[in-house]
């Protein structure tokens, strides 16, 4: 159901439902009484507000409101949040429970596509192959690199529960969780996100294992694996199923990812760092703004570039500062549970540090990570996150 031109699907007609519910019912709204939570929302107040001012410059305006549109409705959970004043423990587990039901459902399309060789319809769909058609995953999430981003995200929450103190059944059901996630992402194609999770697995186990000489060889697996994920020779296949090329050289997916890094990082100092407005990453590469061959790929590919070529230089210093800030308050936060004892602080700590780490592989695996709905709200529940882990410093 389309409003001036932005569609309002399922999810975000529930966000503003449950938004417009929680403003009017609920009597515990107490404002934005916490640092971090004032901080989010004034970060989603200036990066709509500056994606709005982009209107006047961006070129395509019709992407540049539905690429703001996708921000607005990435921040509004967090007013939902704030209005239940769900910061503590059981509202976190909560969001958490969430995560994996959303997982299990995407799981039962995923698992449909494979039976029956159908698929939700869609432009990836419409356009892709039919050879590659035959064996892939995309779920509800329009494109097979979503739904491996996806699954990189939710893996982070699996693996710090894999170590958790539960019991042992509940221990081989998200070790299964986690390898069906691996599964997933590497028929969707994803290397990245095929070898991302693995890495964050590894991770964990090179923190939990005491022994030095069981850590080390980890280390060395870790390296190989993080190798994996940067290695140029491979092969790889596009979201289209084809190899990338020119005549008869073989680009690999590195040299078009770095190109389209250096698009963007062009297009910044082409508009003197206020960037070429929301959404128009693709209409200047289409237009023929790129000063190096993108190799037929118009989105960025990249958070990072995605953000600062298009909001400018401003907008992305203000999230990266708040980024960074959230892993120092998960540093903080383990610190603290240690010398306090506190298993909960100790495990959510974990939930944040972890889950920063998937947010950044994921945010470089998909072709456009700010559309994606899941983006946002799962930087709202690691702001939860650190919002508890910051009130546990002054309790």
């Amino acid at each position: 159901m389309p409003v001036l031109g932005i569609s309002l699907y399922a999810y975000r007609q529930i966000i503003l439902g449950v938004l417009l519910f929680t403003l009017i019912v609920d009597l515990r709204y107490k404002g934005f009484n916490n640092k971090i939570l004032s901080n989010f929302v004034l970060l989603g107040l200036f990066w709509v507000a500056w994606g709005s001012a982009s209107l006047f410059w961006a070129e395509d305006s019709t992407a540049a409101l539905k690429d703001v549109a996708s921000v607005v409705f990435g921040f509004l959970p967090i007013f939902i949040f704030s209005a239940l004043n769900a910061f503590d423990g059981k509202s976190i587990t909560v969001f958490r429970t969430g995560w994996l039901l959303a997982f299990l459902f995407a799981s039962s399309v995923a698992v449909w596509e494979l039976t029956t060789g159908n698929h939700l319809p869609g432009a990836w769909v419409d356009n892709a192959p039919p050879h590659v058609l035959i064996f892939v995953v995309l779920s509800t999430f329009g494109n097979p690199n979503n739904f491996a981003a996806f699954c990189v995200l939710v893996s982070s929450i699996f693996i710090v529960k894999l170590f958790s103190n539960i019991t042992m059944k509940k221990r081989l059901f998200y070790f299964s969780l986690i390898g069906v996630t691996i599964i997933f992402s590497f028929i969707a194609g994803s290397r990245l996100s095929m070898a991302s999770i693995p890495l964050l697995l590894l991770i964990m186990m090179a923190q939990k294992i005491p022994h030095k000489k069981v850590t080390f060889p980890i280390l060395i697996i870790i390296g190989i694996v993080v190798s994996l994920i940067i290695q140029p020779k491979l092969s790889v296949m596009d979201s289209g199923g084809s190899e990338y090329s020119q005549g008869i050289e073989k680009i690999s997916s590195e040299q078009v990812r770095i190109n389209l890094a250096k698009v963007g990082m062009h297009f910044l100092f082409e508009t003197n760092f206020v960037g070429v407005g929301a959404g128009n990453f693709p209409y200047w590469t289409r237009h023929n703004r790129a000063p190096y061959h993108t190799f037929g790929m118009t989105n960025p590919h990249n958070y990072t570039i995605e953000i600062i070529s298009q909001y400018g230089l401003l907008v992305f210093m203000a999230f990266a500062a708040f980024f960074i800030g959230l892993g120092l308050v998960a540093i903080r936060g383990i610190k603290m549970a240690n010398s306090i004892a506190d298993s909960e602080l100790m495990e959510n700590s974990q939930y944040l540090i972890f889950g920063l780490g998937a947010y950044a592989l994921a945010s470089v695996s998909n072709s456009a990570w700010i559309a994606a709905p899941y983006n946002i709200l799962f930087l709202t529940y690691l702001t939860i996150l650190a919002i508890y882990i910051s009130n546990k410093f002054y309790n």
